[in-house]
């Protein structure tokens, strides 16, 4: 097949090598695979040993045998490969041996060249450095795209005859293209296809691209030849990886390596379970006894858990009943806000109503005056247009006249340019028979005269003599001649240069009076402009100072109604905050402040946490450990007494009470110092005061409860030698009886703000709700001011930079003006004196007569010197001229009548053949011309109509710039009175939007007394609902332990409200603090269970035991009731307090 086919260099080509003999792998070819994924790691045939994949043998393609069919190439088409440009068909081949002959460079390795492309070959194998060279470039083919090459295969049958038989069906065409971009893709018959198909489908047949057992090129035999006999590295190759290579031994080379690595592993394997096995049988002998200790301890645990999923449950279960009461609430006192919300925004909506006509009063006079300058701007710039319109249809005009007389000239031009072919042939004719019968004639002609040019010479000689003679005389009289020519010359120069001056002078002083009369008409036009300019200017600086004076004024009235209005708020500020530290707890309060400031119940000094104030750091501190920051703080008990009747007369609530006058033995501890573990704050001494009467209560709230950074440093202070009541930052409250409680979502916040909200004393006493209101009203009259000065400023502000922008540009009008006319001033003068000054130098810049007089006689003796000396030269000249003629005469009788009519003959025939060729010129440019002017013709035709058309439009566009002119005059006019009428106030809308906007101030007084009830339960709510995930977060983290060699416990139940009803929080707490001491008595070795151990990760073990260290800890889930259902010895003994509770 093709391996009979070889590359030939420029000698004889090399024989092949012998069929066994092989291509080295160090040389085997390198098929292009970039368009190629592997389609499958597995070849047919191939087997896998424990997932280690084993190549099939390499099949022995080459044999001696020829049995069946075999493969064979028939053709090879290229497209623009190489040196083939456009199709190019190769073969028929023979179907044994084919051979490429050929002079060097005649492109025969292109052959075996397109071949290695279609099998695979890099471009570097087809002496090529990439495959976009492969494509065919050319003079004639400079920019081709793409080149392809298809290898035309079939199957034959040997005879014994050796002839064949072809088998049917069995052709196919392998074919491959590549682009300039260096891509290429294989198809086979006309099917794309991926580059491993192609080598599968010729594997078939044969042909292996892979290990290349079927083509030998030029060289590749010396390389085998020399080569080493064993590779020295593992990427060369020598004798023995070539013969193992063909034996097919190479395939197990990789599937051994990876085998003996797998050995290898599993061994290691082996020996590390196999000790880990013999550990832990030693482990588990020695762990028998501490395992039944710690499984005793796990179930004490499980009971444990059990117990606190009970009280965590119970908790819950009281929080949800709360919240229900509490939504109640919210919804009644939602309801009522929604209500006032109603009326509200009725007021908001007809104050927004009205605010609104005001606006639009104030847009439609700013649209009515911006109106008016648009429409003044469209007048200025319509009668600027009809200006332009008219000079254009002048000018269009004029245009159109003169190509109507350029179209009557050119169609008189096309008619002479239509007869010329027709009259040029005609002519052309004529010329062509002439100058071939003056040839002929030229002919014999030229034969006689050279007879008689041999006798000619001895009849002039004499003649001749005296010819030179007379010439010799000549010469010196026409140096005269041409003296007196000279002479004559300068005097006709001397002349016009005596008569010149006048001239140029003349024309000098027309010039100068056409530049006088025309600056003199400029001067008086600016002038004039200036004047008017100059008048103007007055009134309109006058204008804008009084609309700045205007704005000023506005300016300094806002100015002056800011401060007013800063005052009433700071005002309204402070009794609204004061007004508001009174309600911000709820209406009990709110109602018993009321009573406070209108003087009814004196002595009531105000809600415990709104008596002081603290850095924002200790919020959740205080907030959380502090529950007395709700109670009322009183002077006597009889104001309490006096409260309470109030509540229960007015059915309002119930609140609690403190009396300085009851707890005034803890005024010596409020100014004590004490030593506190690590130097931690006591929480009583951050609070900050401003009457010091209400210490004692302060300290009574809190006593010596410290505050700590964290839990850590709260638990170390709080079970230290000396129990402390402790609080961390983050809300966890360590009682003194060793109790936790807060922390997480149930910690507080804002019950005390960072500065004191109520005041105390007489003077600070918030205003009353009239004076509130009348604050509010005087701030919104003196806003509303403000806005219409603000809206006045607007107008004015635009006036301003209108009228400014206007007096700019007349200023610097004015000053090119006065430039300009300075400039002409001086210059008129001038120009004045120069047309004087030339007018003199005309009167005196006369030609002199005598002068003149002297210079014409001059000429006059010049031209008679100079026909004197004509006329003798011209003696001589005619006596020449006899002498000539005579000769001329002789000549002429032998020579010169031959000599001119040969000349004659070849002037007519050169003549004739120039006007030939001028003729035809003339036909080929009359042709080009016809068609120029034709083009030209229709063109202006084209121009007149369209500038006909443009003068058409032009006047009705004239028309309706007049008309739109007027218009806007009439529009202008009208616009004037709408603005006079528009610039009216809306006085009465503005005092209705005060009177609404008071009705609106006492709403927003309302309202903030139903928002303070309202936010006041929904922080009740929302301080519940905080603490329910907080406890069943809680419950999550609840796990029974799993005992070895015991069943698996039953989850931990989820009790109903009905079961739940059935326990009592007391109970619950005894019970756990029962199992709890049981669990501290016992401390089991956890890590010594052998089950658990090889169960459980470490570190989960860790997590095991790190939770039952913490078991003191755990008391920090237990809420506030279930610490005061403890047993009274572990209770804090609190101090005497008057709480009485108004039901």
């Amino acid at each position: 097949m093709s391996k009979n086919k070889r590359r030939s260099g420029g000698g004889a080509a090399e024989q092949p090598p012998p069929a066994a003999q092989q291509q080295p792998p160090a040389e085997a070819m390198e098929v292009d695979i970039d368009d190629d994924a592997n389609l499958s790691e597995d070849e047919e045939g191939g087997t896998r040993v424990g997932g280690i994949y084993i190549p099939p043998p390499v099949p022995p393609y080459c044999s001696t045998e020829c049995k069946g069919p075999r493969l064979i190439i028939t053709h090879i088409s290229n497209y623009n490969f190489k040196s083939y440009a456009g199709h190019v068909m190769l073969g028929p081949f023979h179907q044994r041996f084919s051979a490429i002959i050929g002079p060097n460079g005649s492109g025969k390795s292109n052959v075996i060249d397109s071949m290695l492309f279609v099998f695979g070959y890099r471009a570097q194998k087809i002496r090529s450095k990439k495959l976009s060279v492969l494509l065919h470039s050319s003079s004639k083919h400079p920019n081709t795209n793409s080149c392809s090459v298809g290898v035309h295969f079939k199957q034959i049958v040997d005879k014994e005859d050796g002839s064949f038989e072809s088998v049917p069906n069995s052709e196919f065409v392998v074919a491959r293209t590549a682009f300039r971009d260096n891509s290429s893709y294989y198809t086979v018959d006309n099917k794309r296809v991926h580059f491993k198909e192609v080598s599968k489908l010729l594997k078939q047949h044969g042909i292996d691209l892979d290990h290349n057992r079927f083509l030998i090129l030029q060289g590749e035999v010396e390389s085998i030849s020399m080569m080493k006999p064993k590779a020295m590295t593992e990427n060369d190759c020598g004798l023995l990886e070539y013969l193992e290579d063909i034996v097919g031994t190479t395939r197990y080379k990789q599937p051994l390596v990876k085998i003996n690595e797998r050995v290898e592993l599993l061994n290691e394997e082996r020996t590390e379970k196999h000790n880990r096995c013999k550990l832990a049988e030693r482990e588990m002998k020695d762990l028998e006894k501490p395992m039944h200790e710690a499984v005793e301890y796990l179930k004490l645990e499980n009971s444990l858990t059990r117990t606190k999923n009970q009280q965590i449950q119970k908790y819950i279960s009281e929080q949800k009943k709360k919240i229900a009461e509490l939504e109640v609430e919210r919804e009644q006192a939602g309801g009522i806000l929604k209500k006032h919300d109603e009326t509200y925004e009725a007021l908001k909506k007809e104050r927004v109503e009205k605010e609104h006509l005001v606006k639009e009063e104030i847009k439609q006079y700013d649209g009515l005056a911006k109106k008016k300058d648009d429409k003044e701007a469209a007048l200025k710039a319509s009668l600027a247009n009809y200006t332009k319109v008219q000079a254009n249809m002048k000018a269009t005009n004029d245009r159109r006249k003169k190509t109507k007389d350029q179209i009557e000239s050119e169609k008189k031009k096309l008619l002479e340019l239509k007869e010329i072919p027709e009259k040029n042939a005609k002519e052309i004719a004529e010329s062509e028979k002439k100058i071939e019968s003056l040839s002929k004639q030229k002919t014999d002609i030229e034969a006689k005269l050279t007879e008689n040019l041999a006798t000619l010479k001895d009849e002039t000689k004499v003649l001749l003599e005296e010819k030179e003679k007379l010439q010799t005389e000549l010469i010196d009289l026409k140096k005269a001649v041409d003296d007196s020519k000279s002479a004559l010359s300068l005097a006709e120069s001397e002349l016009k240069i005596c008569q010149h001056n006048e001239t140029t002078e003349k024309r000098k002083l027309e010039t100068l009076k056409y530049s006088f009369e025309d600056s003199n008409k400029t001067f008086q036009e600016k002038q004039a402009r200036l004047q008017e300019l100059e008048k103007n200017l007055p009134q309109l600086r006058t204008d804008l100072q009084t609309a700045k004076g205007k704005l000023q004024e506005n300016v300094n009235e806002e100015k002056e109604l800011r401060g007013q209005l800063r005052a009433v708020q700071g005002k309204l500020q402070e009794s609204m905050q004061a007004a508001q530290s009174t309600r911000s707890q709820g209406k009990v309060l709110d109602a018993l402040m009321k009573q406070k400031n209108e003087g009814r119940i004196p002595g009531i000094l105000g809600r415990l946490g709104n008596l002081g104030g603290i850095d924002s750091k200790f919020d959740v501190a205080i907030s959380t450990c502090c529950g007395h920051l709700d109670f009322i703080v009183v002077e006597t008990v009889n104001t309490a007494q006096a409260c309470i009747d109030y509540l229960k007369k007015s059915d309002i609530g119930r609140a609690s009470f403190i009396a300085l006058e009851k707890i005034q033995q803890y005024a010596q501890y409020c100014n004590r110092q004490i030593q506190t573990p690590e130097n931690v704050h006591r929480l009583f001494d951050l609070i900050r005061v401003e009457d010091e009467r209400v210490l004692p209560a302060f300290y009574f709230a809190l006593r010596d409860t410290l505050v700590a950074e964290n839990l850590d440093q709260g638990q170390r202070i709080a079970y230290g030698a000396k129990r402390y009541r402790v609080v961390t930052l983050g809300g966890d409250v360590i009682e003194t009886s060793g109790t936790m409680s807060g922390g997480g979502r149930s910690m507080q916040r804002g019950r005390m703000g960072t500065k004191v909200q109520t005041k105390t004393s007489a003077s600070d006493t918030p205003k009353s709700n009239k004076e509130l209101e009348h604050l509010q009203v005087r701030a919104q009259e003196i806003q509303s001011q403000i806005n219409y000065l603000q809206e006045q400023q607007g107008e004015l502000e635009q006036q301003i930079q209108r009228m400014s922008s206007q007096l700019k540009g007349q200023e610097n009008e004015v000053k090119r003006l006065k430039l300009d006319v300075s400039s002409l001033a001086e210059q008129l003068p001038r120009l004045k004196d120069q047309v004087e000054r030339q007018q003199a130098r005309v009167a005196q810049t006369h030609s002199d007569p005598e002068k003149v007089r002297a210079l014409e006689e001059q000429v006059a003796e010049c031209k008679e010197t100079h026909t004197k000396s004509s006329e003798a030269a011209n003696k001589i000249q005619k006596q020449v001229d006899g002498v000539t003629k005579k000769i001329n005469d002789i000549t002429n009788s032998k020579v010169k009548d031959l000599q001119t009519k040969i000349n004659n003959f070849t002037k007519q025939i050169d003549k004739l053949t120039t006007n030939i060729s001028k003729l035809t010129v003339e036909v080929k440019t009359s042709e080009r011309n016809v068609k120029k002017t034709e083009d030209k013709i229709k063109n202006m035709e084209e121009e007149v109509v369209a500038a006909e058309q443009a003068i058409r439009a032009g006047c009705d566009e004239r028309e309706a710039l007049e008309k739109e002119a007027s218009d806007l005059k009439q529009e202008i006019d009208e616009l004037k009175v709408e603005i006079e009428k528009a610039h009216e106030g809306s006085s009465s809308i503005k005092k209705e939007i005060v009177a609404i906007q008071k009705k609106e101030a006492e709403g927003k007084m309302k309202r903030l007394e139903f928002e303070q009830i309202l936010q006041s339960i929904e922080k009740k709510l929302s301080e519940v609902k905080d603490t329910i995930p907080h406890w069943k977060n809680k419950l999550k983290p609840l796990k029974l332990h799993e005992i070895p060699g015991e069943p698996t416990p039953e989850p931990l139940k989820e009790y109903t409200e009905e079961e739940l009803n059935s326990y009592k929080l007391s109970d619950l707490q005894y019970q756990f603090s029962i199992q709890e001491e049981k669990l501290n008595a016992s401390k089991p070795n956890l890590s010594s269970d052998p089950g658990l151990d090889q169960s459980v990760p470490k570190d989960e073990k860790t997590k095991s035991k790190d939770s039952l260290e913490q078991s003191d800890s755990q008391k920090e889930n237990v809420p506030e009731p279930v610490q005061q259902a403890a047993p009274a010895s572990q209770q804090q003994q609190q101090p005497m307090e008057v709480s009485v509770e108004a039901n």
